[in-house]
């Protein structure tokens, strides 16, 4: 089950190269720099925008966000609580979380990042 939260799909990446590919797969299917948010554990240049420097952009990649300022940008995407707290756990352990913000084209986004590896909350 993919999370649509106010018109964003959410993936959960076990590894970043696949994030990665997610992120050059969705580029490719037209979607922004400006609407794809990443967060990984690896450095990297690749991605135009730190998911979690989306809405708070004063965030650097040296510098991750407190627990606290995490959860309230995950709700600025639309999260509820349960799944910003998911998001965070999963972020914690270890995992690459992709957001995308696609009005009318969640499906099609989630779709993009499922064939790139990417799992949706189980609950």
């Amino acid at each position: 089950m993919a999370i649509y939260a106010h018109q964003t799909a959410v993936g959960v990446f076990d590894d970043d190269d696949l994030a990665d590919e997610a992120v050059e797969g969705l580029r490719n299917a037209g979607f922004t720099t400006g609407q794809i948010y990443y967060s990984g554990h690896a450095e990297s240049e690749k991605h135009g925008t730190n998911f979690w420097q989306g809405f708070a952009r004063a965030f650097t990649r040296d510098k991750p966000p407190s627990h606290e300022e995490l959860a309230n940008q995950l709700k600025d995407l639309g999260l509820s609580d349960d799944e910003s707290r998911y998001y965070e756990n999963q972020y914690d352990i270890g995992h690459t979380i992709v957001a995308v913000k696609a009005p009318g084209r969640e499906e099609e986004a989630f779709d993009i990042m499922r064939d790139k590896g990417a799992h949706a909350p189980s609950k």
